[in-house]
């Protein structure tokens, strides 16, 4: 359930988050948070909240990107199977 809080901006543009929201959203005090602006509203967010939505952006990305038949493990290891042939090869003289 979403709830929405009326605060005032004081001093300086100081915006003071109610301890009750604080401690549902596990921000302490001196603790960094991310502000962001979305569809013309401006959003606090913890730094956990932020990670947790960029890696779901990110997996979401991966998803579209990623052909599911392809086993990543296996190419991985043929990738670095292939970088040490390579750093194993005898250097070309001239």
């Amino acid at each position: 359930m979403e709830q929405v809080t009326r605060v005032r901006i004081g001093e300086g543009g100081r915006l003071v988050i109610p301890a009750t929201l604080r401690q549902r959203h596990g921000i302490k005090v001196g603790q960094d948070v991310i502000l962001e602006e979305a569809d013309g509203d401006l959003v606090v967010r913890s730094l956990q909240s932020a990670l947790q939505k960029g890696m779901a952006e990110a997996l979401a990305i991966m998803d579209q990107c990623i052909d599911p038949k392809v086993d990543l493990q296996d190419e991985l290891k043929k990738l670095r199977q292939h970088q040490r042939a390579s750093e194993d090869a005898p250097l070309g003289r001239s």
